[in-house]
């Protein structure tokens, strides 16, 4: 036999040798590298079936080759490498300890999970930034000329007791040279959830449309605010409250004031594909009567184009006024498709 061959099987032995070792309570042996054991699951890397994660109830024996630490259930903390003694326990270095005793394990030199744990709790209570910006052009020429410029901007401070949401939106069509619509939207909410998941918001919004003979609506609410979840994948809020609403138009004879209840649902999806569902709806009617309110819903389904910022949504925004001056309809109905970028 040459050198070569016997330095191959030489290194194929040294390998079988130093792998780790877990037996199940199944009598099944299963070769790798322990790479974590908690009081849930132990995790073993394996050449040929990759990562396994086996239930700790499942696990019967246990040899690790490599220095690991090891906590106990008592808190204390050992290191060494860990072999079957022959008593049916496990020997960590030179005690020897009932398997069940053992808490934790990680291999030496990563971080141990009690700092990891503290970390990610520090991180979750931390206030985080979203800033999303859309913007949207659209035209037609021949028969009819028209053009339409959208863009919108909200920006989110969000932490697991409050939140607080600005944004703003401009929209503006001309049709054949003139001016059809332009319309300007500014607002921000703020949201403390005192007694989680319950808590209470207030929320300012003023509005501006020339094409409605609008100078100015502004929208003042609070009240309570409940939050179902509040997760990366999942969101969904709803809020109730009173409200005062003043319009003002161009037109001095026709301004008011209303006082009115405030109700508002929000609600967030994303899948696995990364494809993103969001639906908004406030109703703010009158409290002399009902029916005179204002609705506001605003959906759409957000595309990923990059793996970083970029999509694409797709979405419907209706806007109904059962008190709409002039000649205007009670229903604004604007479907449309837009680019956003989203920084977090």
């Amino acid at each position: 036999m040459n050198q070569a061959a016997v330095f191959t099987i030489s290194l194929a032995l040294g390998s079988l040798l130093m792998a780790d070792e877990v037996r199940t309570t199944d009598g099944s042996v299963i070769q790798g590298t322990v790479t974590s054991l908690s009081a849930e699951t132990l995790t073993i890397q394996t050449e040929s079936a990759g990562s396994l994660r086996i239930p700790r109830t499942g696990v019967s024996g246990l040899s690790v080759s490599q220095a690991a630490s090891v906590r106990l259930n008592d808190e204390s903390v050992l290191t060494g490498s860990i072999n079957p003694s022959a008593s049916g326990n496990v020997n960590i270095g030179e005690t020897e300890i009932a398997l069940t005793r053992i808490k934790e394990l990680w291999p030496q030199g990563a971080e141990d999970p009690k700092e990891t744990a503290r970390k990610a709790e520090l991180a979750a209570k931390q206030r985080k930034w979203k800033t999303d910006l859309t913007a949207q052009a659209s035209g037609k020429s021949g028969n009819t000329s028209q053009r339409n410029i959208a863009a919108s901007l909200m920006s989110v401070l969000s932490g697991p007791k409050n939140e607080l949401k600005m944004y703003g939106r401009y929209s503006q069509t001309r049709t054949e040279g003139t001016e059809t619509a332009n319309e300007s939207v500014a607002g921000g909410q703020y949201s403390w959830y005192v007694l989680s998941p319950l808590g209470w918001y207030i929320r300012a919004e003023f509005e501006k449309d020339e094409y409605e003979n609008l100078d100015l609506r502004s929208t003042a609410a609070s009240g309570l605010s409940y939050r179902w979840s509040d997760t990366a994948i999942y969101k969904l809020s709803a809020c109730a409250g009173l409200s005062y609403r003043y319009e003002q138009y161009t037109d001095a004879a026709k301004n008011d004031g209303f006082t009115g209840l405030d109700f508002g649902l929000s609600h967030f999806y994303r899948f696995k594909t990364r494809w993103e569902v969001k639906n908004d709806l406030t109703y703010t009617p009158s409290v002399e009567n009902l029916k005179d309110c204002l609705i506001t819903q605003d959906s759409y389904l957000a595309l990923p184009v990059t793996a970083e910022w970029w999509k694409i949504k797709l979405g419907i925004r209706n806007d109904y006024n059962n008190r709409p001056q002039g000649d205007r309809d009670r229903l604004d109905s604007t479907w449309y498709a837009a680019i956003s970028a989203t920084k977090e």
